[in-house]
């Protein structure tokens, strides 16, 4: 096998680990993966910078609550009411103020509850426990949200 010298090089094709490789003919297996590897490096770049303009642009869900009722467990005479919190926008909260009110047949409060919920992220749920004297299942619970901090 001739030894190529750096001088002999101009003017020849492309020269891989010591063999030639003439113009049309085929590529040897490592210049595939590269050309491979580089395609798929510039459709990762492109994704990115298209992520990036869409959540730039895109105007956010606005903050909304939902709670989801859990079965009561009563002990020493109270009544544990488990609910279930979801943030459905696109912005986390600290600190919501969360409470059930139970109301009877004429909208009057018989009993009430509240606690916080100290982190909401986006999108999520915590699951919370409120205590009350009087038994759920007598009375209509209303969810209410009160107030909470923007991180």
């Amino acid at each position: 096998m001739e030894t190529v010298e750096p001088d002999d090089r101009q003017g020849r094709d492309n020269v891989v680990e010591g063999r030639e490789r003439r113009n049309g003919g085929p590529l040897s297996r490592e210049s595939k993966v590269q050309i491979a590897v580089t395609w798929l490096s510039g459709l990762l770049l492109l994704a990115a910078a298209g992520y990036l303009v869409w959540e730039g642009t895109r105007t956010p869900a606005p903050t909304e609550f939902s709670g989801e009722l859990g079965a009561v467990r009563e002990a020493g005479g109270r009544y544990y009411l488990p609910l279930l919190v979801r943030n459905h926008g696109d912005e986390s909260v600290q600190t919501l103020g969360v409470s059930v009110d139970l109301l009877d047949e004429d909208e009057s409060l018989v009993d009430t509850s509240a606690t916080t919920v100290d982190w909401l992220p986006e999108g999520s749920s915590r699951s919370v426990v409120l205590i009350l004297d009087e038994d759920p299942g007598r009375y209509r619970p209303e969810v209410r949200f009160g107030g909470y901090q923007v991180p």
